[in-house]
This record gives structure tokens, C-alpha cells and sequence, in this order.
């Protein structure tokens, strides 16, 4: 049969592609190839949610509980909520290890003295857990991770390469624990930096050894050039610091100027951890301080410690959406828990003093909004 030759114009026509052409001897030529689905509304590839957690402790009396009550147990009230969501975030609170040597000035000693705490989980099991509840990237800019000098980083870096979760704020050495880290989701760039005020002896990264990156209480030109360079490179920054005072709820100063310093400098949000409490959350120049998230997998002396997920939802322009889903740290496990009175009343009044009200926002999350 001979083969007709065909001048061809490509035209996008939905739903399907269709294919216009001319022939050789000047007949209309005409192929439809197979519909491809309905595009997504102009504007949804670019709207991210994000949820952010605070402490996050698989060592201590964790891996016990976990043998116990097997692998699932520590997240699986918030696990659908975790894998829901487009990025989910934690403060990993302890090295993933199994080396026996802990960093000078953590001796048993000063434990024994209540001066020091010192924790590591289980490589067998923590990075699989965090992965399988939807945990995609973790800071270790805090006074933990170097628990167990400077194999137990190594190791961690290890772990959660392995497992997929990315990781900011401790590295091999300097440079990498100061490097930002930037995860794209629809399209969306969300760059995170990661600091800790909190700094244990022999705690810091070094130029050619291991630890975490570090910040003191006033704004450096370091964490304002790191953001004027990740402002470069992603469109939704994240700051996030270990910091603040142990057991209070009410914020330091030093956090509000520190936290609206970097919202000022291109930071679209700032997210806080440390106190082992949930502080307020301040809105501020289109973007967000969560200044303590609090607990969230946390063994400890407490029956019922306060603690809550924060869900960001926002696109290349923006935050968008602020909202709140309150937990009780139960056992040693997030639980979320909307419907408690006594526990609304606590977050509420926590949140109060930042110039914000929860208003319900359906399905248990509270709409972090200015006070009217």
C-alpha cells in the first residue's frame, strides 16, 4: 500500500491529542491518539501541606514499649494523618545507634546527678518506623544527637539515608551541618535550615568531625546569609531551632526577636522544640513561629503531656493555611485529641498571648487565625 506523505501539525486538544496534517495530494488528514485524563485545576500542583512534630525520642524506654506492643504502636493514632500529608517533619531527639561509648561530659556520673540525660535508639527498627509512618525529613540539630560521640551521627546519617528520610542540621562536619536542605513536593520547593541553641560540651560539628549545627540567641549574618541563599533556591523556607527553657510554656524573648528576625530576613515559617511542653504560635509578616511543638514520641515521669501537630498548607507564594490538630503525649505516644475540653482550654490559652485564636476548622483542626 503506499504511504501517503503527511506535513503534520501538532495541536493539543483536550481531552485527548489530536493530530492535524495535509496529505501529498492536498486531502485533509485527520488521527486522534488515545485521551489522556482530565489536567489538574490550575493551581492544585502547587499547593503543599506540611505537618510539623516536635520531639521525637525512639530511645529511652521506647524500644521496650515497642518490643511489646510491636512496630506500628508508637504512631498509629497519627499515622494517617503523618502519610497525608504532602512533607511530614520531626525533631529526631536522640542518635540511631548501636555504638557504647557516650560523649565526654555525658558520663554516668553527671546522669546519676540529673545534669545529664543520654539516649540512642536501635538501628534495627527506629528508621524503619519513621519511614513507615510517613516521616519524610528529620533535623538533628539538637543537645541529644551527639549522645554518643561522633560514631553515633555517623551512624544515624546512615540509618536515615537508608530509609529515605532526608535529614538537616548535624552533618560529617561543618559544612554539612550548616548545609539547608531543599525537598520538592508538587512543584513546590521547601527549603529547611536547622540550628540548635541548645550545645552540650564537644557537641558541635567540627571542620573535619562530626555534631550538629549551632545558634546562639541573637540574629547572626551566617543564619541571614543561609537564608538569603535558600530564598534563592526554594520557594518556602523553613527555619527551625532547639531552644527556649525547659517546662515553660510562655516563650523566651529571646525566641519571638530571634523568630520574627528570621521571618524578616525571607524565612516563610519557624518552627521551635526543646521544652518538652507546646508553646504559642505567632503569625507574622505572612508567615508562622510555632515557638515549642513540645513532645510528640516521648517516654517521661508525665501521665498526660500536651503536645500537637501543626499543618501548614501553602503554595509557591506562600503560607497559605496555619492549623492545629491538639494530642495528648499518652504512654509515651502521640494521640490526638479534639474533642478534650481540658486540653482545648490549655492550647488555647498557650496560644492566646501570640495575638491568635483556634477557631474549629473541621475533622479535629484548629484554624490558627489573629485574635478578633
Amino acid at each position: 500500500m503506499r504511504r501517503r506523505r503527511v506535513n503534520w501539525l501538532v495541536l493539543l486538544l483536550l481531552p485527548g491529542l489530536v493530530l492535524l496534517g495535509t496529505a501529498a495530494d492536498g486531502t485533509d488528514a485527520l488521527e486522534v491518539a488515545p485521551a489522556f485524563p482530565e489536567p489538574v485545576p490550575a493551581g492544585r500542583l502547587e499547593e503543599i501541606t506540611i505537618c510539623f512534630t516536635g520531639d521525637n525520642l525512639l530511645g529511652a524506654r521506647m524500644p521496650r514499649l515497642i518490643e511489646q506492643y510491636g512496630e506500628a504502636w508508637p504512631y498509629d493514632a497519627v499515622v494517617d494523618v503523618l502519610r497525608d500529608a504532602d512533607l511530614a517533619f520531626g525533631n529526631l531527639e536522640c542518635p540511631i545507634t548501636d555504638h557504647t561509648v557516650r560523649t565526654p561530659g555525658k558520663s554516668w556520673e553527671s546522669i546519676q546527678a540529673h545534669q545529664n540525660f543520654v539516649f540512642k535508639a536501635p538501628p534495627e527498627i527506629s528508621s524503619r518506623i519513621l519511614a513507615a509512618s510517613g516521616f519524610d525529613i528529620m533535623t538533628l540539630a539538637n543537645n541529644h544527637i551527639m549522645d554518643y560521640c561522633a560514631a553515633g551521627v555517623t551512624d544515624t546519617l546512615a540509618e536515615l539515608d537508608g530509609a529515605g528520610i532526608s535529614w538537616v542540621g548535624a552533618g560529617h562536619d561543618t559544612g554539612e551541618a550548616f548545609t539547608a536542605k531543599v525537598v520538592t513536593r508538587n512543584g513546590v520547593r521547601i527549603g529547611f535550615i536547622a540550628r540548635s541553641k541548645i550545645v552540650p560540651a564537644a557537641s558541635k560539628a567540627g571542620a573535619d568531625s562530626p555534631g550538629l549545627a549551632w545558634h546562639g540567641t541573637e540574629f547572626s549574618e551566617e543564619l541571614a546569609a543561609a537564608i538569603r541563599d535558600l530564598r534563592g533556591r526554594a520557594d518556602l523556607v523553613v527555619v527551625t531551632f532547639h531552644w527556649g527553657f525547659e517546662g515553660h510554656r510562655r516563650h523566651a524573648a529571646y525566641q519571638q526577636q530571634l523568630g520574627r528576625q528570621c521571618i524578616d530576613a525571607g524565612a516563610n515559617l519557624v518552627i521551635g522544640h526543646h521544652p518538652h511542653c507546646l508553646q504559642g504560635i505567632e503569625l507574622y509578616h505572612g508567615g508562622a513561629i510555632a515557638y515549642s511543638l513540645g513532645n510528640f514520641l516521648f517516654t517521661g515521669k508525665s501521665a498526660l503531656v500536651e503536645s500537637a501537630i501543626l499543618r501548614v498548607t501553602a503554595s509557591r507564594s506562600g503560607v497559605q493555611r496555619v492549623e492545629l490538630l491538639p494530642c495528648w503525649v499518652r504512654g509515651g505516644k502521640p494521640e490526638p485529641a479534639p474533642d478534650d475540653a481540658k486540653l482545648l482550654k490549655l492550647v488555647r490559652e498557650i496560644c492566646a498571648p501570640c495575638g491568635v485564636q483556634l477557631i474549629d476548622g473541621g475533622d479535629g483542626w484548629l484554624a490558627v487565625e489573629p485574635s478578633a
